[in-house]
């Protein structure tokens, strides 16, 4: 579908826009959904204190993605893209409310981070779109984004706290834990194959 679709839309990505984006979700989350949450319900407690990490990790995405924009200065072309991919059940592909215009890392970040591909696949699929190095780091910044955090945190706040979430927070929380592994794993397999910019405290964590 991304190469079907590839540059068929009239419209570039600018990561001038994508770390607008980004920096408003950011304030978002700090400002409007933290202060929602209540900390005599243990699961909220356990999202804040997973938030706050969170919020720090995406600090770093966006500094990676600001310094990738100074490294390269390029726009990036658009495709037929995914708001979420949590599975790939006709429904999630298909959903014309799901689809949105973006560059194709923002699948591939979604169905790496979600176990959908493997390390292996996610980087033939890269190989195969003919990615550069500065779409590497791109990806990386999008892996890095702790999505699954914010959205589960962002639906609380959307539905003011009135439904049980525990649920849905712990599975996000389990997925976080997994992301960090993710991104380990992508940067330290890429970081080997090209001169992408080093990221030291990834291995350190």
């Amino acid at each position: 579908m991304h190469i079907t679709f590839l540059n068929q839309f009239n419209y570039i990505i600018k990561l001038d826009d994508i770390i607008l984006l980004w920096d408003q979700r950011l304030e978002y989350i700090q400002n409007q959904c933290l202060v929602n949450l209540s900390f005599d319900n243990q699961s909220h407690l356990d999202l804040y204190h997973n938030c706050i990490h969170a919020i720090g990790l995406a600090i770093n995405s966006l500094q990676y993605l600001k310094d990738t924009k100074i490294d390269y200065q390029k726009n990036y072309n658009t495709t037929l893209t995914h708001r979420r991919l949590k599975s790939i059940c006709k429904y999630e592909l298909f959903n014309p409310f799901n689809f949105i215009i973006d560059h194709s890392s923002r699948d591939l970040a979604e169905l790496y981070k979600n176990d959908l591909i493997n390390l292996n696949q996610l980087l033939n699929i890269c190989y195969y779109y003919n990615y550069q190095i500065d779409e590497y780091q791109y990806l990386l910044s999008r892996i890095l984004f702790p999505t699954c955090i914010f959205d589960v945190i962002e639906d609380l706040t959307i539905d003011n706290i009135n439904n049980d979430y525990s649920k849905q927070i712990y599975e996000a929380i389990k997925k976080y834990h997994n992301q960090i592994y993710k991104v380990k794993e992508y940067y330290n397999a890429i970081i080997n194959l090209m001169n992408i910019r080093p990221i030291n405290w990834i291995n350190q964590s």
